[in-house]
């Protein structure tokens, strides 16, 4: 019996070691960045290869700075408001310390749940710009995706469950042969970056503000617009001359959301702005979700810059068609900044 039950054990550990050592690589690696603290969760100027999750990245780079720069004025939504510069908003609100709440693919739900955590944490917000687009004001909840979830410290989710999520992504077959290639080549396969498994698309990061630049991409495009443009002609499709509107996004849930977010802007006097995307597809918000934003926000405080428009007639305003650039958004800052400006002049 002794013999039989060491057999059973040797047999079992033998079964269950290329799964401990699966396990120890991805504990060591860490390559999602979810289970050790990092100063820096970017290195600027080289990709990311893996890439993390921003919101999560937001959330731990803030934990991390606030007491050494004490923030008080903040950039929030997806991707999509990424490229609203620091430098640029900081000639209009005269504030010095400001920091990227972004987070991909963010959700009303995830920029609630943010206000939620700053007033918890008795944090002062100055100054504010929202940036919106249909898809982000339709999610009224927190998405499944390993990419997407909000941090477990916002959404009072047990870590455990948060952790699980990567680690399950960590042994799909397609990410793990993929990474653990990359790890032994020392670089990523095309079909990696096109299956979105794998980045290999250098940025610049200042983590300090938290935010990301694609710095790269823009001397590509000085040094040869063509090249850069000729080479994605087929990612940006014609589009129709009759504009469309988006179909309505925002119903009861969304506007207790947003009355949520307008009351904890109140409570601290903020100077905000909600900005509405000028995406490439040129679809207009559609007029009663843009209504509601008004009601809510105040129609002062409200710009929209979607539909057709200047912004959106050029493909060179894109890095592609979900991304707009840094120009654009200047841009839009000086428009927005410039009619307080005026409103201003008439008041006096």
């Amino acid at each position: 019996m002794k013999d039989q039950t060491s057999s059973f054990i040797v047999k079992v550990v033998i079964l269950a070691f290329p799964l401990i050592v699966l396990l120890g690589s991805y504990i060591y690696w860490d390559p999602f960045k979810v289970i050790y603290k990092y100063d820096s969760y970017y290195e600027s100027g080289k990709p990311s290869y893996v890439t993390l999750n921003k919101g999560f990245v937001s959330i731990e780079t803030f934990l991390h700075n606030y007491s050494k720069y004490a923030y008080d004025s903040f950039v929030f939504g997806s991707s999509r408001s990424i490229f609203y510069r620091v430098a640029d908003w900081k000639k209009y609100i005269h504030a010095t310390e400001c920091f990227h709440f972004d987070a991909s693919g963010e959700t009303l739900y995830g920029i609630y749940k943010k206000l939620e955590f700053l007033q918890k944490n008795h944090v002062p917000i100055k100054n504010a710009i929202i940036v919106v687009d249909a898809e982000l004001l339709s999610q009224t909840v927190d998405p499944e995706n390993y990419l997407l979830k909000q941090h477990p410290r916002i959404t009072s989710e047990l870590t455990v469950l948060f952790q699980w999520r990567f680690l399950k992504t960590y042994f799909d077959r397609k990410f793990l042969f993929s990474f653990l290639d990359f790890k032994l080549r020392g670089k990523i396969r095309p079909y990696m970056t096109r299956e979105l498994v794998l980045d290999d698309r250098p940025f610049t990061y200042d983590r300090t503000t938290n935010e990301v630049s694609f710095d790269y991409f823009e001397k590509m495009i000085d040094r040869n617009m063509n090249d850069y443009y000729g080479s994605r002609k087929d990612l940006f499709y014609s589009r129709e001359p009759i504009e469309k509107r988006s179909v309505v996004v925002i119903g009861k849930e969304q506007e207790k959301q947003l009355v949520y977010i307008k009351d904890q802007l109140n409570k601290n006097d903020t100077r905000y702005k909600i900005i509405i995307s000028p995406l490439y597809d040129q679809k207009r918000i559609n007029s009663n979700d843009y209504d509601v934003l008004c009601k809510v926000f105040g129609s002062k405080n409200v710009f929209d810059f979607s539909g057709i428009n200047d912004l959106t007639a050029s493909m060179y305003n894109y890095y592609e068609t979900s991304h707009y650039r840094p120009h654009v958004c200047k841009l839009i800052l000086d428009r927005i900044y410039a009619m307080d400006e005026q409103k201003n002049e008439r008041i006096k």
